[in-house]
């Protein structure tokens, strides 16, 4: 091994590659499936952290090598950064596009071919707008209005565009919606220039940076507001209530800032300048159970702490947790039926749950009205060998393969068993080829395209350095069928 590689420093902290939909992702692409690989390297032995948008984090560990990988199987919809972090030191953001459920706007472009960006300003009137979705038709819509302003068909490569004809002076909440109803993020957008003085309620975010429309609904309490008025003090007002929730100051017809608002309310938003006229209203509901109120704090059992994809061989186990509700409901998986309730006593709560062994599960707690915590998987029982159960060629005429066999495919796609484990890396021997995630049902699949030519000893490593038999098969190259290169 190169010693170089051993010494890793924190200048090797990348993103070396990312695979996802059986493809590589470069940054700034997109990807129609809801799982990505990411490939990265950084100190040697040392636990890193992705993060996504500066929000939501995952967690890697480095081997000796300085190499590690991410899998992530529940990738946001739309636009994001990913950024890789190792204590203060941080990558440049990844940025990739997901669509998998939800149509997304993807840009505005001016007649010049120019893009306008989202929250941006033009003079054009006529604007082309492009974006992916699934299949069917997508509409257009302005904000809360009910009826579509322009319909685009789906491309077969999912992609949809078409002209916009909008109206100077206006402020656009644009979004677009599929047929089965699902919505893409708001597309803001001014035409023209407003006219001066007039006040308006132009944006309304929360702390994801996503807009909130007319009459949504948010589970933060301080939001980011902006809008343009004439010159001099703006008054924020909640209905017909005369004493404002925030004053802000407009200059060169802009203003902006942060506004506190309280859980378990709806505001009715409203903007007044130095001459008392009034802005359109903006409603907003603000959650009663802000996101992160219900934890879960511990689970343990004899044999110690059960931590995120771990295995356990205790049935009996203690979870605990902090609450700002009286109650905390526990549940298994996606069952709508709490397995137990538990009372909050001072803010904390915790009791005992007892499982069947050699099953897999999923924990959630939430508030009787709130949201879900993040899931604790884990595993009650000793964890199997891994398994490759099957290898087939990808392709028309493609057929099952066994060890020893000759193929010319050189995509294969692979799948098996892995009972108490998480993650696992599809190897060619020692040669680390794809990670990979073990499903609910203690399932897991992968597909390997582009193989070169050769002969691979397959094999399935999960973290522990549980590993599966080896499957030899050997790919032909099919213009040189007499030549067997070897790996």
């Amino acid at each position: 091994m190169d010693d170089k590689r051993k010494n890793s420093t924190l200048a090797d902290l990348k993103i070396t590659k990312v695979f996802s939909g059986g493809e590589e992702i470069a940054s700034g692409g997109r990807t129609f499936s809801s799982r990505a690989n990411f490939t990265v390297t950084g100190p040697a032995d040392s636990r890193l952290e992705l993060l996504i948008d500066d929000g939501s984090k995952y967690y890697g560990q480095t081997n000796v090598a300085g190499d590690g990988f991410f899998l992530i199987d529940n990738l946001p919809e739309g636009k994001h950064e990913y950024v890789l972090s190792h204590g203060e030191d941080e990558t440049d953001p990844f940025v990739m596009i997901s669509v998998v459920t939800e149509p997304f706007i993807e840009m505005l472009e001016d007649s010049s071919g120019e893009e306008v960006e989202n929250g941006g300003q033009t003079e054009d009137t006529d604007l082309k707008i492009k974006g992916l979705a699934k299949t069917g038709q997508i509409r257009i819509f302005n904000g809360a209005a009910t009826a579509p302003i322009a319909t685009f068909t789906v491309k077969p490569d999912r992609s949809w565009d078409g002209s916009l004809t909008l109206v100077t002076g206006q402020v656009y909440a644009l979004k677009a919606k599929a047929d089965d109803r699902t919505e893409s993020d708001i597309y803001t957008v001014t035409i023209g220039e407003v006219s001066e003085g007039e006040v308006k309620i132009t944006s309304l975010k929360d702390s994801e940076e996503g807009e909130i429309e007319d009459g949504g609904t948010t589970a933060d309490t301080t939001l980011t507001i902006a809008g343009s008025a004439k010159d001099g003090e703006v008054k924020l007002l909640d209905g017909d209530n005369p004493t404002p929730i925030e004053t802000f100051t407009a200059a060169d017809g802009t203003w902006d800032g942060e506004i506190e608002l309280t859980a378990g309310k709806t505001y009715v938003l409203k903007a007044e300048d130095v001459d008392g006229e009034k802005s359109e209203t903006r409603t907003v509901t603000v959650s009663d159970e802000p996101e992160g109120e219900v934890k879960i704090t511990g689970l343990t059992g004899i044999s110690g702490e059960v931590r995120n994809e771990t295995a356990t061989p205790d049935t009996k186990l203690t979870i605990a947790g902090t609450a700002s509700s009286s109650t905390v409901e526990v549940f298994a998986k996606d069952n709508l039926v709490p397995i137990k309730t538990f009372d909050v006593t001072d803010g904390e709560w915790n009791g005992e749950l007892d499982f069947p062994t050699d099953t897999r599960y999923s924990l959630t707690a939430k508030a009787p009205q709130g949201n879900p915590t993040a899931a604790i998987d884990f595993y009650v029982g000793s964890p199997k060998q891994p398994a490759i159960g099957r290898i087939a060629e990808v392709g028309e005429g493609g057929n099952d393969l066994k060890d020893g066999d000759e193929t010319v495919f050189t995509t294969l796609a692979f799948s098996g068993q892995a009972a108490g484990h998480f993650r696992l890396i599809l190897r060619n021997g020692e040669e680390d080829l794809a990670p990979t995630s073990v499903a609910f049902d203690n399932a897991w699949q992968e597909t390997l395209p582009d193989l070169k030519p050769g002969t691979y000893v397959f094999n399935a490593k999960t973290p522990s350095d549980s590993q599966s038999e080896s499957i030899t098969i050997t790919i032909v190259d099919p213009e040189a069928p007499e030549q067997r290169l070897k790996q």
